[in-house]
């Protein structure tokens, strides 16, 4: 009896911290989160251009200009050369745009990254542009006992282009 009395205590303890980490990604980062991309949504255009930069334990292709036209990409340029950003495949130089495409964001697909992590990471913290809502800086860390899976998204100067 008294084993079932410890087993339910252990139990009932381990249920609450099992609560508590489900809200490791705080509620005020995930309103601000959500609050943005609301902003984002009214403000957005479907034609612009904002400086992207990734840092992580990862492929790094350093900082970038990133042109968005009709809600995709157009292009990525190295933002110090203006060269496209560009990878090698069979001893040819190709756009990264047109090998890899899933590894560039708009500002939409990066709200969408940013609402799931919101969902699964463990810690999330973020500040985005009070006039539009695009985040400018994002740091997510998935999961405190893995080192090496944090990321940390940096956008400026976004510029919406005219639809001329």
């Amino acid at each position: 009896m008294h084993y079932k009395i410890y087993f339910l205590l252990v139990i009932a303890f381990s249920l609450s911290n099992l609560a508590c980490d489900e809200e490791s990604v705080s509620n005020p980062e995930i309103n601000k989160l959500e609050e943005a991309k609301d902003l984002w949504t009214v403000n957005k255009s479907s034609n612009y251009t904002f400086t992207y930069k990734q840092v992580c334990f990862c492929v790094y292709y350093g900082e970038m200009k990133i042109t968005v036209l009709a809600d995709s990409i157009y292009s990525a340029q190295y933002l110090e050369s203006g060269k496209d950003v560009s990878v090698i495949i069979d001893d040819e130089e190709v756009k990264l745009v047109d090998a890899y495409p899933e590894s560039l964001h708009t500002i939409d697909s990066l709200f969408g990254i940013l609402l799931n992590a919101a969902k699964n990471a463990e810690e999330m913290q973020g500040t985005y542009d009070g006039s539009i809502g695009y985040p400018k800086t994002v740091s997510i860390d998935y999961s405190f006992a893995l080192s090496d899976d944090e990321i940390t998204y940096v956008l400026s100067d976004y510029r919406a282009l005219s639809t001329k």
